[in-house]
């Protein structure tokens, strides 16, 4: 897991230093982290919980989250249950540490075990559609034969 202290150095930027903070999961790029806001407020009833993602490596740029928090928000304006962006290290005036991004809570929902045989291929196949969808401006795929990313865009909402 990336450093608990480059979270908690990220939680107190935010104003969230007195979150609890639970370990999540370690992924290629970054580390996931549960945040638990202490409730101040006077609905205890809300969820109060969030997920920081820490880029664990110093030198990734920070704009793969921008992209992410750009789409996790077209999503959830069309009514999508996805995680709802809520800062990145982008929206902080002199940040010097790692990457981030804090978006809000969304809890999944385990296979049942009579799904399992059928899941990988069922996320192949949405993954070939993906993949094969044409970029209107792009000239390309998503991903080429190749297994490249294709029809990449300079500004977020083209791309």
């Amino acid at each position: 897991m990336a450093d608990e202290d480059a979270a908690r150095r990220i939680l107190d930027a935010l104003g969230l230093g007195n979150a609890d903070l639970e370990p999540i999961g370690l992924g290629l790029a970054s580390d996931a982290w549960l945040v638990r806001a202490a409730d101040r407020g006077r609905d205890r009833s809300r969820d109060r919980r969030s997920v920081l993602r820490v880029a664990n490596d110093p030198s990734d740029p920070t704009a793969t989250y921008r992209m992410e928090h750009a789409i996790m928000a077209r999503l959830t304006a069309l009514g999508a249950t996805v995680p709802r962006p809520i800062v990145g290290d982008w929206s902080l005036d002199d940040w010097a540490g790692p990457a981030f991004s804090l978006t809000s809570w969304v809890p999944g929902t385990p296979l049942r075990p009579e799904d399992h045989a059928r899941a990988p291929s069922a996320l192949a196949k949405f993954l070939r559609r993906l993949h094969g969808l044409e970029i209107p401006g792009a000239g390309g795929v998503v991903v080429g034969d190749d297994g490249l990313l294709r029809g990449e865009q300079d500004e977020v909402q083209a791309g």
